[in-house]
């Protein structure tokens, strides 16, 4: 049936209704859809929001029940002290109205007395020791009294001696704190009179503050100046002639016989030198040096607490060679311009005060910084972190000055672990520091990546190195730092594991192409894959890179299942054999814990 016009007309108009009402249909879906998707965005950050406030309620809620515990302690505690306050208040009382003869005083409340005025002069221990018998029975029969005991080496008076010996008697075998002050006994300098043009003689000494057990010290004979400089200002101003005056060497021996069986008591010990030379300080050292020989087995497991103060000594003397500090809280500027070793041990360390002294060594062979405080000045951080928001916002004028790099040419040996905590600082270090003639370095660090760059420019100023050990964290930083090491020929993988993953690291860093070309020499704390370990030894062998000829560690056989194979020994080292590798049992001395 054919149709006429009309309808075909109509038919196509509503076929372009339809097709119009479809886009709309479409378009409108498209805002719904998009609406959706907001919303969706709106409610993952709704419960983002919520976890998070869910975990800050419940580290308040934490941090309030905490505090709850503390406050029913403390009320609990307060308690405790009140009812003894009481007591003591009553006793006291009952003292006061009875006026109790001395010989019926409560030994206890005595005892209290003497030891609250020691605690604020320790002379009055010797003071209650001459009150009376009763006094004196108490005063003797309390060691905590006479654990603190000082003894001055420079001391020229012998009644002094006697009361040291009798102050250890007293103290029996409890704890000790324990002064010992070297050099002359310092005076009270008149302000109108000048210091002293001439300066004090040198000495080089070994200074070491490692607790436990002593070390060696380095013997050095007394150093006498020259006779136009012995004559000194006493403080009434008269000038005397002191070349006659020489320490009591008897006494001193005496001094040091009677400490040294006192030392493996000891709770806290503290050397301390005098801290205004003179023309005789020289003569004062002999003591320090001989104490430290017959102090090297003494072993002092009570040792809580060891403060080493250089004091003047530090100042005055010019020819320290050797030394080392452990738990240092401050660094004190050194006269010395001769060092040749320094060792830091977990010391709190400014950055710019310890560069101002590493610029003045000029002989200085070996540095060694364990897991020392590093400190830097806020500006020095800021320009270290790289923030680019940071940067956008300085100017050219208020843009922290570029760092210094000190040139250390005679260091040989560098030994550095770090502190996590402070690895900012230590980024500063080994950004400002190069040793163009290093030999030797030993390089512990948890997180490579934090101090990539800073580190890889270090090792690019050490042209020279040739034996490195190193802590072995991702592959990725062992591969940038291989690339800068061209001239290592002995290389020694810190960090032990019972499994393959560290040494596998080392692998997939050193099979980049063109790494460690020389090297010839390698150790490893931790095991690697034997199969993948030969293949990297084959590899070297076939490139232009320096073959592999000894090897330290050990190898894992590995099973079908991922397994080490314990009967497989034999296989990787007849194979190392056959490559021409040697297997050594011993480091080379590098320190791995």
């Amino acid at each position: 049936m054919p149709y006429d016009s009309n309808w075909l007309r109509h038919l196509e108009e509503e076929r372009g209704r339809l097709e119009a009402q479809h886009t709309e249909l479409e378009n409108l879906r498209q805002e719904g859809q998009k609406e959706y998707d907001m919303l969706e965005e709106e409610l993952k950050s709704l419960h983002e929001t919520m976890t998070r406030l869910s975990n800050e309620l419940q580290m308040q809620r934490d941090k309030h029940a905490d505090i709850m515990t503390r406050q029913v302690y403390l009320i609990d505690r307060n308690e405790t002290l009140s009812k003894q306050l009481d007591k003591i208040q009553t006793t006291l009382d009952d003292l006061h109205i009875g006026v109790l003869p001395i010989q019926d005083f409560p030994q206890d409340i005595l005892r209290l007395i003497i030891t609250e005025g020691a605690s604020q002069n320790p002379k009055f221990r010797w003071t209650a020791m001459g009150t009376c018998r009763i006094w004196r029975a108490v005063a003797s029969s309390t060691p905590m009294l006479w654990s603190h005991v000082c003894v001055h080496l420079g001391d020229e008076r012998e009644d002094m001696l006697e009361v040291t010996r009798r102050t250890f008697q007293l103290g029996g075998q409890s704890s000790l704190d324990l002064e010992l002050r070297f050099g002359p006994r310092p005076y009270p300098r008149n302000p109108s009179q000048p210091l002293h043009p001439n300066p004090p003689p040198s000495n080089a000494w070994h200074v070491s503050t490692r607790p436990g057990t002593w070390g060696v010290s380095h013997e050095v004979a007394p150093s006498i100046a020259p006779a136009h400089d012995l004559a000194w200002q006493f403080n009434d101003g008269v000038e005397r002639d002191i070349s006659i005056m020489n320490p009591n060497y008897g006494l001193a021996c005496d001094y040091i016989d009677l400490i040294i069986p006192n030392v493996a008591r000891c709770k806290r010990l503290l050397w301390w030198f005098a801290v205004r030379p003179s023309p005789l300080f020289g003569n004062w050292t002999w003591d320090t040096c001989w104490l430290y020989r017959r102090m090297r087995g003494v072993s002092m497991p009570y040792l809580k607490e060891l403060d080493v103060s250089l004091g003047g000594y530090g100042l005055s003397a010019q020819n320290l060679v050797h030394i080392t500090l452990r738990d240092c809280s401050s660094w004190h500027p050194l006269r010395t311009t001769s060092l040749t070793s320094l060792e830091l041990f977990e010391s709190q360390v400014d950055l710019d005060s310890i560069l101002s002294t590493l610029d003045k060594q000029h002989s200085l062979v070996c540095l060694k910084i364990f897991h020392c405080r590093i400190t830097t000045t806020a500006r020095e951080l800021g320009s270290l972190e790289g923030d680019p928001a940071l940067e956008q916002r300085s100017t050219e004028d208020n843009r922290p000055p570029t760092p210094t790099v000190l040139r250390l040419s005679m260091l040989k040996e560098f030994t550095f672990y770090s502190n996590a905590k402070y690895i900012a600082g230590e980024a500063h270090l080994f950004r400002r520091v190069r040793c163009p003639n290093l030999m030797r370095a030993v390089m512990q660090c948890k997180n490579w990546e934090a101090v990539m760059a800073e580190v890889a420019g270090f090792l690019l100023g050490s042209p020279l190195l040739e034996d490195l050990a190193m802590s072995i964290n991702s592959p990725d930083s062992l591969a940038i730092f291989f690339q800068t090491l061209t001239s290592v020929k002995r290389f020694e993988g810190i960090g032990r594991s019972y499994r393959t993953e560290l040494g596998a690291r080392f692998l997939t860093a050193a099979s980049v192409p063109g790494t460690l070309p020389r090297l010839n020499q390698l150790g490893l704390d931790s095991p690697a894959p034997a199969a993948d370990f030969l293949s990297w030894v084959r590899w070297r062998q076939e490139s232009d890179l320096q073959p592999l000829t000894t090897f330290r560690g050990c190898l894992t056989v590995l099973t079908e299942d991922g397994e080490s194979d314990e009967w497989a020994d034999d296989r990787w080292i007849d194979g190392l054999t056959e490559l021409g590798v040697e297997l050594l049992d011993e480091s080379w001395g590098f320190q791995s814990n």
